[in-house]
């Protein structure tokens, strides 16, 4: 029986040393492989994100994405954890479909001031969701909480 516990633990200590390491990882839209939506909530770039968060934790990242879903940090719908929507950052703003998963900020967050050295939780990124996005990512979370309306471009 594997301790999700324990993976999860080696987890969030990998990502908080890569965010040690360097501090481009989060939260800098069209870099990083995720960014901070809402207070609640990062857009976490499918597979990229897993991929890396395996390699910091050493684990494989089959077992990072079950351990994820397992422990809720990774939320998934009714057709699995990804979803397709367009991000929009930048000025003048400028628009790119990504195939991304939702992660608890608490999760990263958790990380970050435990193991990379941070005093307070990262600001919300400037990056939105396309307004025109909104019934998927809402359909996507029916029954879990929800994104918060400013993680969404006022328009399209």
């Amino acid at each position: 029986m594997k301790d999700y516990a324990r993976i999860l633990d080696r987890l969030q200590r990998g990502l908080g040393r890569a965010w040690r390491d360097n501090g481009m990882i989060l939260g800098v839209p069209g870099v990083s492989v995720a960014v901070k939506i809402d207070p609640f909530h990062y857009l976490a770039l499918h597979p990229a994100f897993v991929e890396h968060l395996a390699r910091w934790g050493a684990t494989a990242p089959g077992t990072a994405r079950e351990t994820l879903l397992r422990s809720g940090n990774l939320l998934a719908g009714g057709a699995g954890h990804v979803l397709a929507v367009s991000a929009v950052w930048g000025q003048p703003p400028r628009a790119r479909r990504v195939r991304a998963s939702l992660v608890l900020a608490g999760f990263v967050d958790r990380a970050l001031l435990l193991y990379g050295g941070e005093a307070a939780p990262p600001p919300v990124a400037d990056l939105r969701i396309a307004a025109h996005d909104k019934p998927v990512v809402e359909a996507f979370l029916q029954g879990k909480t929800s994104v918060d309306k400013t993680a969404f471009t006022p328009q399209d």
